[in-house]
């Protein structure tokens, strides 16, 4: 009888447990979501009323479209860092991870997506503003250098998710070790971070291909008028 109610009063915690970090999660996330998504209403706004003219046509469908891509990067990575944090504490909580190696991966999810969070929401912010959008730091260069070194951090963390975890995760019917489903969701969401931020990297430097390009037949022009009128 003891052993009855010991296991129910467990399960009852459990379920409180689960249900506070639940909510205190989906607070902080719409927390974040909604300065996020009101900063990025007031930068819109601005750049309608002092919008840029661009000299290259790349310039141009970069500034339409690369903003939509940092959204979509940004909400994954809350998405992610969310579902990391609850399955940690949950883990902690209850003394079930997966494996003994599983909680340094879910800590390195947790450091991804905080970095890409973060620096996306700024790069955004930056890419948008009509003034600071002439930053350095939101050149395409510095895009660049983020997108392949964001991009590396990711291939690592859903890597070692990968291999940190037991065989049992990839089964179909994974019910040997707890929050299963949600494991698989993670490494889903991380998945989908990589392959955005791999077309990032493509498109980055194809313009980064096309600006040399460029570069390179404005300096050879330039060289040729210049040995002719020495002539």
């Amino acid at each position: 009888m003891l052993t009855i109610n010991h296991s129910f009063s467990r399960a009852v915690s459990n379920s409180n447990v689960s249900s506070n970090l639940t909510s205190i999660i989906s607070f902080l996330a719409a927390i974040f979501g909604v300065l996020y998504f009101s900063t990025l209403l007031w930068v819109i706004n601005l750049s309608r009323m002092q919008p840029r003219a661009f000299k290259r046509e790349s310039s141009r469908h970069l500034q339409r479209y690369a903003p939509f891509v940092y959204v979509f990067i940004v909400i994954n990575s809350l998405a992610e860092a969310a579902c990391a944090f609850w399955l940690l504490v949950h883990y902690i909580h209850q003394q079930s991870f997966p494996s003994s190696s599983s909680r340094t991966a879910l800590q390195l999810i947790i450091f991804c997506s905080c970095w890409t969070m973060s620096t996306a929401g700024v790069f955004t912010i930056l890419f948008i503003h009509p003034t600071w959008s002439t930053h350095p730091l939101a050149s395409v260069g510095t895009q660049v250098i983020w997108v392949i070194l964001t991009l590396c951090v990711w291939v690592a963390g859903t890597t070692v998710l990968v291999c940190k975890l037991p065989t049992q995760f990839l089964d179909q019917n994974c019910i040997s070790f707890a929050y299963c489903g949600q494991m698989r969701a993670l490494f889903a969401l991380s998945l989908l971070e990589t392959i955005a931020l791999t077309g990032a990297t493509i498109t980055m430097l194809w313009i980064v291909r096309q600006s040399i390009h460029e570069a390179l037949k404005r300096v050879s022009r330039q060289l040729v008028i210049s040995m002719v009128s020495n002539r």
